[in-house]
C-alpha cells in the first residue's frame, strides 16, 4: 500500500462513496471509492481525477463529530459522500487527529471519469460488485491498515 500525509492538499468527498467506518480508541478507517484529488502526488494538475479505492486513515483522533454536530474548527478535516457499507445516515464527517493520512493498493486506478459503484439513476455501475461489496465492508483489509488499527475494531453502523 502506498500512504500520503493529508495535510494542505484536501481530498474532494463530494462525489465520493463511503463504506463501513472502523473504529477503536484512537484511530478511524474510511473506505472510499470516487475520492476526488488535484495538485496531489497522484495527480499535479489543478483539474480533480478520482481514485478508485482508497482509505483514509485518522491516527491520534481528538474529536470525532457527524453530520449537523459538526463544528468550524481550524484544525478539522472535513469529509463527506454518500454511504454504500454499513454506516448509516452519516453524510458529513469532521475530524481532528494528531494525523490524517490517504491509504491506496499498489494498483490503484484513477480517472477523470468518475467510479460509479452501483447502479444509481440513469448512471450504470462501472465497477465489479462483489469487489465493491468486499471493499465497503472490509472483507480484505490490508494487513497493513489491520496493524496500523492495532486491534479492536469496531463498525461505525449510525450516528
Amino acid at each position: 500500500m502506498k500512504k500520503y500525509k493529508i495535510e494542505n492538499e484536501p481530498v474532494d468527498t463530494l462525489e465520493a462513496y463511503f463504506g463501513t467506518i472502523l473504529k477503536n480508541k484512537e484511530n478511524l478507517i474510511i473506505p472510499y471509492i470516487n475520492l476526488g484529488v488535484s495538485e496531489h502526488e497522484f495527480n499535479k494538475e489543478k483539474y480533480l481525477m478520482y481514485l478508485d479505492y482508497s482509505y483514509i486513515v485518522a491516527l491520534g483522533i481528538k474529536a470525532l463529530r457527524f453530520n449537523s454536530d459538526i463544528s468550524s474548527d481550524q484544525e478539522s478535516m472535513y469529509f463527506g459522500g454518500e454511504s454504500i457499507g454499513k454506516t448509516k445516515d452519516i453524510f458529513d464527517i469532521e475530524i481532528i487527529a494528531k494525523d490524517i493520512f490517504l491509504f491506496v493498493n499498489n494498483d490503484f486506478k484513477l480517472s477523470k471519469f468518475f467510479w460509479i459503484p452501483k447502479d444509481i439513476l440513469n448512471e450504470k455501475s462501472n465497477m465489479d460488485s462483489i469487489k465493491v461489496d468486499e471493499f465497503v465492508n472490509n472483507v480484505n483489509l490490508s494487513y497493513d491498515l489491520k496493524r496500523l488499527m492495532g486491534g479492536d475494531m469496531t463498525e461505525v453502523l449510525v450516528r
